[in-house]
């Protein structure tokens, strides 16, 4: 009798010390349930694993039967509680890019800055916030994608204009160059470059594609074209050393083997030497080469026609751009656009000011177009996308700004 009352006594201690238990652990696991659904790890955590794995990591708390999961992979960014028994399982994809996390908070943001604590903003134009993209690859150094620059460039620091429902987003690391596009519709990256190139500038100095087709850049610095839509496609491979998009002629220059002047269907023309701009007057296309020149002893950048008489340097005089037999646009030292013909006669009564000094930038400070029978010179100002225009006077080749004439 005696040894079944100390049993029945022990069963009762037990049943008390059990009790006891599962009140402590329910108490437990409450309280980490709460630091669970905060994105905080257990409050006692009895080992902690970081399991490696070729596209990221995942790291274990393993607590009183159950463990925390934070997942870092390109294919999977998510938190979960699971009982200890239950292994980690990776989800792959279809979409071989990495997925944008949604479950984090987004800060206050009342002065409406670009980033705050790693989390981009995007506004339309009435300054309402349509998208936030929480940088993948850093903790804090992704930004909107700048336009990439070429030795042939004079503008720097171009943002690529959101298209459609599609941003360009560069989330490169300090070891690899990455810029996304991203569907912010779908919250979805559907393509991924080393870098986009700008076409067209608008009038916020915002980069632009052509249409719905970008030059973009991959990780061997090779350009193609993708075309952006529903379905992105690649136009154009990446098997070109440069491409860009000239405006006035509606055409790409781009460099391979040869330099060429092309909408990629047809060759418009083929050059052994650099073709920095291509001018369009009268149904006559002409192509630009810079090369290097001595004048008056200093070393200057001057440009020629190709296949047309190598444009002369007269005196001080240091850019030649024909548009018509024997008549010139000239720069001169003091960066003064006139008009001259072949005996260095200046032909214009009032010279234009100029911003651009090609002998510095390697660029031409102006381009040449004609709209409705006229030709139009537009003055491009470095840094600035405000443009001044003029008309050409075809008898007295005099250059009036266009406002008068309009």
């Amino acid at each position: 009798m005696l040894i079944f009352r100390k049993l029945k006594k022990l069963k009762r201690v037990l049943e008390v010390f059990f009790l006891l238990l599962l009140i402590t652990w329910i108490g437990f696991f409450l309280t980490d349930y709460i630091r669970y659904e905060k994105g905080k790890s257990p409050i006692i955590t009895l080992k902690k694993q970081v399991i490696e794995l070729d596209n990221g990591t995942i790291t274990e708390y393993l607590s009183f039967g159950y463990v925390f999961r934070t997942y870092d992979l390109t294919s999977d960014h998510k938190v979960e509680m699971t009982p200890f028994w239950i292994k980690y399982q990776v989800i792959k994809s279809s979409n071989p890019y990495p997925e944008i996390p949604t479950d984090y908070p987004i800060p206050d943001n009342p002065d409406k800055l670009a980033k705050v604590d790693g989390i981009l903003y995007f506004y339309d134009d009435d300054g309402n916030l349509i998208y936030n993209y929480r940088c993948l690859n850093s903790k804090s150094s992704c930004h909107v994608a700048y336009s990439v620059l070429s030795e042939y460039d004079y503008q720097e620091d171009i943002p690529i204009k959101q298209y459609n429902n599609y941003l360009f987003i560069d989330d490169s690391t300090s070891k690899e160059k990455i810029v996304y596009l991203v569907d912010i519709e779908h919250n979805k990256i559907v393509y991924q470059v080393s870098g986009v190139r700008a076409s067209l500038i608008d009038s916020q100095n915002k980069g632009l594609g052509v249409n719905d087709e970008y030059i973009v850049m991959n990780a061997q610095n090779k350009y193609g074209i993708i075309k952006v839509g529903n379905n992105i496609s690649q136009d154009v491979p990446f098997s070109y050393d440069l491409i860009k998009y000239n405006e006035q002629s509606h055409t790409y220059i781009a460099k391979a083997k040869y330099w060429m002047v092309t909408n990629f269907q047809d060759n418009i023309y083929i050059s052994n030497t650099p073709i920095t701009d291509v001018y369009q007057i009268d149904n006559n296309y002409y192509y630009l080469s810079p090369r290097r020149e001595t004048v008056n002893e200093q070393d200057i950048t001057t440009y020629r026609v190709l296949d047309s008489t190598p444009l002369a340097i007269f005196k001080e005089h240091y850019l030649y751009i024909t548009f018509q037999e024997g008549v010139f646009f000239t720069v001169d030292s003091n960066l003064k656009l006139s008009i001259r013909n072949l005996e260095d006669q200046k032909l214009n009564s009032e010279d234009i000011q100029v911003e651009i000094d090609p002998s510095i930038t390697n660029k031409i400070p102006f381009q040449v177009s004609k709209e409705n029978d006229q030709i139009v010179i537009s003055i491009l100002r470095e840094n600035n996308p405000i443009i001044d225009y003029y008309y050409l006077n075809p008898n007295t080749y005099q250059l009036e700004p266009q406002n008068e004439t309009d």
